[in-house]
């Protein structure tokens, strides 16, 4: 017998397409909230905690629970910030930005933990295993 939906289709992938879908909807939402229309730089998904960090040229970073629909933080940087991304411990955002500063920020908290200056060319960041 058929389901109507396709022989292929599984309630597995039916629950993967849902999830992308929701997260669709909350990018959206988010989008709308942290920084105005179309100004993102950078987005990191830290898919442990739920939390996805969008960087823009404004010089900010939001750091958004998509579980809660709320946003975390605020992270205030010296200048555009044009990369982030989550350390593999899940904890640590590190942030790249236009003012030759690399920042590492405590997800959880907000807090600062630490500024890397000194650079003169921009700042790209990432892991390598």
């Amino acid at each position: 017998m058929r389901s109507g939906i396709g022989d292929n289709v599984t309630s597995r992938s039916l629950l993967h397409i849902n999830i992308l879908v929701l997260m669709r909807m909350r990018i959206a939402v988010l989008k709308r909230w942290s920084h105005g229309l179309f100004s993102w730089i950078s987005v990191a998904f830290n898919t442990k905690y739920n939390w996805i960090a969008s960087a823009s040229m404004n010089s900010k970073v939001i750091i958004y629970d998509f579980g809660t629909c709320r946003i975390r933080h605020e992270l205030q940087h010296g200048g555009g910030v044009i990369r982030l991304v989550w350390h593999p411990n899940n904890i640590v955002l590190i942030t790249g930005c236009l003012d030759g500063c690399v920042y590492l920020w405590d997800g959880r908290t907000g807090e600062l933990l630490k500024q890397l200056n000194g650079h003169t060319v921009v700042i790209y960041t990432g892991f390598h295993e």
